[in-house]
């Protein structure tokens, strides 16, 4: 398998829509996301992607965003794009001044990826809220 990340543009804001709809979940406005969006491919085929929002240098937070993989490849495919796609995460925190990124997976497997890479889990009772105005 050939893994490859590009920069995300607006077309995969729609695709992440479509991948998190067919879910049954809510992914965000494209409108509001940052230039950081990651989408990583395998075998030239979209398999996950993500944003990250920075702040600015003087708090060094990342808020990891809309964390999706496409439901169409096999799950072999989906968690190697994902392992990935967390490291490059990573990578652009660090380039952005940040020391902690947050964010939330709900998906038990990403979830435990995402542990063996080094993130950490918070509390599993608190709820990740947000105001859409």
């Amino acid at each position: 398998m050939k893994i490859q990340a590009r920069l995300a543009n607006d077309e995969d804001a729609a695709m992440v829509d479509g991948w998190m709809r067919r879910r049954g979940k809510l992914a965000w406005d494209p409108r509001t996301l940052p230039p950081t969006g990651v989408v990583m491919e395998v075998d030239g085929v979209p398999c996950a992607a993500a944003w990250l929002f920075v702040t600015d240098g003087y708090c060094g937070v990342g808020f990891l965003h809309n964390l999706a993989t496409n439901p169409d490849v096999s799950a072999v495919r989906r968690m190697a794009a994902a392992r990935g796609l967390m490291d490059v995460m990573r990578d652009i925190g660090l380039q952005n001044g940040c020391h902690i990124i947050l964010g939330g997976i709900r998906d038990k497997r990403l979830l435990k990826t995402a542990r063996r890479l080094g993130w950490m889990a918070g509390d599993e009772m608190e709820t990740p809220v947000f105001l859409k105005i």
